[in-house]
């Protein structure tokens, strides 16, 4: 037997070792989240992990905890000894000796982030152990500090539970990812907040965390006020409804919000008074009947109880919305240039950024090439958080959800984290600050290097938190690509863990032939929306063995069901008519079946756009010989950065298709193609196009449609009329020479 090896009866002996101390009370749970069955454990640390928190234990590295599988590794005696030396309760005595509980949000979505903040604290930061105090939040929607939302003592909201089953070979289904067992079937989660006609809240609706005594109860009048005054401006104009929600929640601003967007409207507030209203000049929102709903659009069954935050809330249950009349109102909207109504009778045009001028416009007139851009991904968004169909206008988040995601204004400027990335990111960046400060654009760059080729290393780690840290302060972000070494071991891309930080969920990549630059497909026009936070890239890899490796994709219901939401309500912003759900659900039936049949599910909300699927090595194959027949493409994340590569040679690389990441509160605007440009870096050859466009799609993101305007129609017109392209569109302008050319041209058109 090798050295080192362990016989079949000694592991035998092991697991067997392994399965009773998993019967002790405290090992019979998760160390950091409480979750029940665990199926993972850290044998340095000498914890029972869950699958989530197992995985977060990766990312701190194998010096702080190594993380083995408890029935798909094999465990030598020493680590067994380790794990009965401390287990769960010592464990939690060194490292968490107050039983501190994590900070839990009340979105689903965003408990892993939440989640991976504690177990840094915890074994990385150890600022639970000795005794330092830790920093205060910093609220995203009153940028003031608020207290944690969970007592000490008090057990932290279950997460969605999901029933477990063991499968043939004996490794746990879900069940160690989620708190609840098999044997709690009957146990019921803590129920919604109830309202009554009168829209006062049922304090036992709100959990015991909530509930204050009467010392707690007693709020400053100027404390009050000032909050009230906040809910105020962000549309919240019940008064006493407002102040019954605050004193419930000890004062809790971002509480507050989340608890009276459920609660819908009140009853001074019509439906036909949340209306989408853009604060954009050239953009209206007007309804109109859609032609093909003349009936009641036919839904798919909600369970009565659900933890999917996306599903439809039970209007009987709940009371919080009417029912919309049976002639569904749809969104349209009309790109009429500033100041001037739209013109009777003109078409629904299309909303790409790259739509040519319209008949009769001359070519060199783009001013509304990216017209209503960012106005159309709110509409996205919003309708992929609100639970309604987006068949019909949305309802309570129309109003609200408009001013909690406007980035605030300091000083006249809008303050956006830059992040210019490895390779040619530098120099494209540069490019970008040069002509936005030419068109004395109003935005203060918030300048963050981080860097994936030294990735390793404490600094560039320390960068990494700042850039987050960033982006949550300011919720807007322009950024180029972070590259990801490949020989190093133990490295997660920084892309891929800046997604899952702040949960941007949805890559939007906009794929379109640009007058002037020939390729060999013409009518080229379509989206590839990508869901960005799981599947392959979930980071869950591990060598059972020498020679033998086991990598995790990870499916989920809730967020498929999310990133179809969103592609759906884009194309019906979009005027676009179909949406194709990519998969490989021949060979992966569970995971990619699932994700394909949420897909078609959603579909059933929008009966006006077709719905399709396509197997994904068929789709590379037709995408590449008949791209046109494509209109929106949605696919898990690793199909999406496979097709995205292939969609943007058709159209002229990677140095012209731009993009954005859009998450619950925080945007990140980055070119669609994700390639660094190693090989060329330092040569002054790169194409700052795909950045620029992604920047103009940032500014009218933030309503500065005239400066977007102007940018991007000088960027056009260099291209289509090849004054000076760079090298991949076919010129031999150097970088510093486009970006001449562009700020020229836009001194022609003042």
């Amino acid at each position: 037997m090798a050295a080192g090896a362990v016989s079949k009866r000694q592991q035998a002996r092991n697991e067997r070792e392994l399965n009773e101390l998993l019967r002790l009370p405290d090992n019979a749970v998760c160390a950091d989240c409480g979750a029940r069955n665990p199926g993972w454990a850290s044998w340095s640390l000498g914890v029972f992990l869950c699958m989530r928190c197992a995985s977060i234990h990766r990312k701190l590295g194998t010096h702080i905890s190594k993380v083995k599988s408890l029935t798909m590794d094999t465990w030598n005696s020493d680590q067994v000894e380790n794990m009965k030396r401390t287990g769960n309760a010592a464990a939690n005595k060194i490292y968490n000796p107050k039983n501190k509980r994590p900070d839990i949000p009340l979105d689903v979505d965003q408990v892993d982030s939440a989640m991976e903040r504690f177990i840094r604290k915890k074994y990385q930061e150890k600022s639970l152990a000795d005794g330092r105090p830790e920093p205060p939040r910093r609220s995203s929607v009153s940028r003031v500090a608020v207290p944690s939302r969970s007592p000490e003592g008090s057990p932290p909201p279950p997460v969605p539970s999901k029933k477990g089953r063991f499968f043939g070979f004996g490794l746990r289904a879900s069940s160690s990812a989620y708190p609840e067992s098999k044997h709690d079937k009957k146990k019921k989660l803590p129920p919604e907040p109830r309202v009554d006609s009168a829209w006062t809240i049922d304090s036992d609706s709100l959990g015991r965390d909530s509930r204050m005594d009467d010392a707690h109860a007693r709020m400053s009048d100027a404390e009050l006020q000032r909050k009230l005054k906040q809910l105020a401006d962000m549309g919240f104009t019940e008064t006493g409804r407002n102040t019954s929600v605050l004193r419930r929640l000890n004062g809790d601003v971002e509480r507050a919000v989340e608890a009276l967007v459920q609660l819908g409207p009140g009853p001074g507030q019509s439906s036909s008074s949340n209306r989408l209203a853009s604060t954009t000049p050239g953009i209206s929102f007007t309804t109109q009947p859609a032609a093909v709903a003349t009936q009641p659009i036919e839904r798919y069954a909600i369970p009565p109880t659900t933890n999917n935050p996306f599903d439809e809330p039970s209007t009987t249950a709940h009371g919080l919305f009417d029912e919309p009349s049976t002639t569904a109102q749809a969104v349209a909207i009309s790109a009429a240039p500033p100041h001037q109504p739209p013109a009777t009778g003109a078409s629904f045009g299309s909303k790409n950024p790259f739509d040519q001028p319209a008949h009769g416009q001359p070519a060199s007139d783009l001013s509304q090439a990216l017209d209503g851009m960012h106005s159309l991904l709110r509409v996205a968004r919003r309708a992929a958080l609100q639970p309604s169909s987006a068949s019909f206008l949305p309802r309570s988040y129309a109003t609200v959800q408009s001013d909690i995601f406007k980035p605030t204004k300091y000083g006249g400027k809008y303050t956006v984290t830059l992040i210019p990335g490895d390779g040619i990111g530098a120099e494209v960046a540069e490019a970008v600050k040069t002509i936005f400060k030419a068109d004395n654009v109003p935005v203060e760059w918030e300048q963050v290097d981080v860097s994936g080729l030294d990735s390793g290393d404490k600094h560039s780690e320390d960068l990494f938190h700042e850039a987050i840290a960033s982006l949550r302060r300011n919720k807007l972000g322009l950024k180029g690509i972070l590259h990801t070494p490949i020989e190093r071991s133990g490295h997660q891309s920084f892309n891929v863990a800046l997604r899952q930080e702040l949960d941007i969920y949805a890559s939007v990549t906009l794929v379109k032939n640009i007058p002037g630059l020939e390729t060999r497909h013409k009518d080229v026009d379509l989206c590839i929306v990508r869901e960005n936070t799981e599947g392959e890239y979930s980071g869950l890899e591990h060598q059972s063995v020498s020679g033998v490796v086991e990598s995790l994709k990870i499916i989920t219901r809730a967020k498929s069901e999310r990133i179809a939401k969103f592609a759906f309500s884009f194309a019906l912003a979009n005027n676009r008519k179909k949406v194709t759900c990519i998969h490989k659900a021949n060979i992966m039936k569970l995971a990619d079946g699932l994700f394909r049949s949420t897909v078609k599910t959603v579909g059933q909300e929008f009966p006006t756009i077709e719905c399709n699927d396509m197997i994904v090595d068929n789709a590379s194959m037709q995408c590449v010989s008949r791209p046109q027949q494509f209109d929106v493409l949605v696919m898990p994340n690793l199909y999406g950065g496979i097709l995205t590569n292939i969609a943007a040679a058709l159209v002229g690389g990677p140095g012209v298709v731009p993009g954005c990441n859009m998450g619950r509160d925080v945007a990140v605007f980055e070119p669609g193609c994700r390639h660094v440009g190693l090989d060329i870096q330092g040569k002054d050859q790169a194409n700052p196009t795909a950045l620029l466009l992604s920047g103009t799609m940032l500014l009218r993101h933030l309503g500065l449609d005239d400066h977007a305007n102007r940018i991007s129609r000088a960027v056009h017109e260099v291209i289509r009329t090849k004054k000076s392209l760079t090298k991949d569109m076919g010129g031999n302008a150097t970088t510093h020479e486009f970006t001449r050319t562009v700020l020229d041209q836009m001194e022609k058109d003042l």
